[in-house]
């Protein structure tokens, strides 16, 4: 993904998307370790 549509999808999930808990086990399964936030 690139970064214009990293950070669409960011917002997206801040303002639209699942509660905070799912959204750091979305980022934790796709991006993996490296963007793990827990």
């Amino acid at each position: 993904m690139k970064i214009k549509n990293v950070q669409k999808f960011v917002n997206w999930m801040g303002t639209e998307g699942p509660i905070c808990h799912s959204k750091l086990e979305f980022f934790d399964i796709v991006f993996g370790d490296f963007y793990s936030f827990r």
